[in-house]
């Protein structure tokens, strides 16, 4: 998912959760204003889905084909704490093409990409 943030920091992030997980976008909201260093209104502030067109100019990747891996252009990548906590420690993400998913360590991805890790979605009901 690719979520667009009013700037500065960031204009946009790539925002990884869990399929069944629901994105609680208040919590990555929060965590941009703490990121600003309070210098940016929690009005400011606008979390939501990237158009297509937008994404696409951003990563090179079509509309469900958005990948964190070799984006045309470096954005922040936020990582849900579930994956970072999954046991066994894998799980897969897009990698480009709509039908297209790669498998990885957890701990790999976070080594290789450095992603803002954090807990961004709802509780399990």
């Amino acid at each position: 998912m690719l979520a667009a943030v009013v700037s500065p920091p960031p204009a946009a992030a790539v925002v990884i959760v869990q399929y069944t997980a629901r994105l609680n976008a208040e919590r990555i909201k929060d965590f941009v204003f703490k990121l600003a260093d309070g210098r940016l209104g929690k009005k400011k502030i606008n979390m939501r889905l990237c158009p297509s067109e937008k994404s696409d100019e951003l990563t090179g990747y079509t509309h469900n084909a958005v990948s964190p891996m070799n984006s045309k252009t470096r954005i922040p990548i936020i990582l849900s704490d579930r994956i970072a906590a999954l046991k066994p420690d894998f799980f897969w993400l897009g990698a480009g093409e709509v039908d297209l998913k790669i498998g990885m360590s957890a701990a790999e991805f976070v080594a290789a990409y450095e992603p803002f890790v954090l807990d961004c979605t709802y509780p399990d009901e």
